[in-house]
């Protein structure tokens, strides 16, 4: 299951806003050159505004990567023509800074929800090459057309709020990304993906972790295994064998010993508890409450009953020990009790 921030709900709702804004913009836009006589640009805008009532159409049909190459391409040309008119001083060439993150954005979205997309780099660069052509052309060809200064300073300060509106937005979606990504990572890198439990890179972790800073004395870890547990997955079918893994490690998570729980692999299970408050004797006690409410759980799959019990082996840190060696003998305690009957604790 992939864990992302969008979706395709999302991306048509942000798409959808986009598109509006824009067009807002451009009927502003048109408004704007009409009033000063920038007739080329008003008939521009025309086709602009008419170019995002067509693209509504198209996200409600998941048409993203078309919309988003649609949309570069008129941004593209309305600012630089809107340059090229106008002057610099215009300020519509900021507008090309602020489109190299929507690019960008807008490929994370098509990749992530695997649609056709164009890559921003190519798109970017053309953007760029763009901007400094459109700088070189009108430093040595003056502007048919000029707005008045007091209008060019409102347009600058409109399109860095504008750009910098963009900038800090998308940056700021991406930082979220980024942080769900890697808890996201974390998670997995640390969970077991049928039961939900940690795992036993996490469980080995968590102990040098404790290790290193308080030391591990009056803790003690407890391995148990699902006895005849082959025998269930090759009468019934391997479902089965995962139904009673969940079971069994929901069961588990509610311990009576109050113990973390892992599972450590196959059909085995793995706990650490802290004995520093309790004698050995009523820790071996809760383990032996946790065994019984096993055998006495009712385990039903497709209305076959299917009576399950385990055996757990359980070691007490002693001084000087690694924690492979300690987990080593816990592990070796709990094929004691499979040898001597199974469904039992042995400590």
């Amino acid at each position: 299951m992939k864990n992302h921030l969008m979706d395709m709900h999302k991306a048509q709702i942000l798409s959808l806003f986009v598109t509006i804004s824009f067009m807002l913009v451009h009927i502003g836009l048109y408004f704007m050159f009409r009033e000063y006589g920038v007739t080329p640009m008003a008939y521009f805008n025309i086709g602009s505004i008419a170019t995002y009532i067509l693209m509504i159409p198209l996200i409600c049909k998941k048409k993203l990567g078309i919309f988003v190459i649609v949309v570069d391409i008129e941004v593209l040309l309305h600012m630089t023509l809107a340059v090229l008119f106008t002057g610099w001083n215009s300020g519509f060439q900021i507008s090309l800074i602020g489109m190299c993150v929507l690019l960008y954005f807008s490929e994370y979205v098509a990749r992530t929800l695997e649609l056709p997309y164009t890559r921003s780099i190519i798109l970017s660069i053309i953007g760029a090459a763009a901007y400094i052509a459109s700088f070189c052309y009108i430093n040595d060809h003056p502007a048919p057309y000029s707005l008045p200064p007091e209008i060019e300073s409102k347009l600058q300060i409109a399109w860095a709020v504008i750009v910098f509106m963009i900038i800090i937005s998308f940056l700021q979606i991406f930082v979220e990304i980024t942080f769900r990504g890697e808890e996201f990572l974390a998670h997995r890198a640390s969970s077991d993906e049928l039961t939900g439990l940690k795992n036993r890179y996490y469980i080995m972790d968590y102990l040098k972790r404790i290790q290193k800073s308080e030391g591990l004395k009056g803790y003690y870890v407890a391995i148990l295994d699902i006895d005849d547990f082959k025998l269930k997955n090759d009468t019934y079918g391997h479902n089965c064998g995962d139904y009673v893994l969940k079971t069994l490690a929901g069961i588990l998570e509610n311990n009576p010993c109050k113990a973390m729980t892992c599972r450590w692999g196959g059909e085995e299970f793995i706990l650490v508890g802290n004995t520093k408050y309790s004698t050995a004797e009523e820790q071996c006690e809760l383990l032996n409450t946790l065994r019984e409410q096993v055998e006495n759980y009712n385990f039903t799959y497709n209305g076959q009953s299917l009576p399950t019990t385990i055996t757990i082996g359980a070691a007490r840190y002693e001084k000087g020990m690694s924690i492979e060696e300690w987990v080593n003998i816990a592990d070796k305690k709990l094929y004691t009790g499979k040898y001597n009957g199974k469904n039992r604790v042995v400590v």
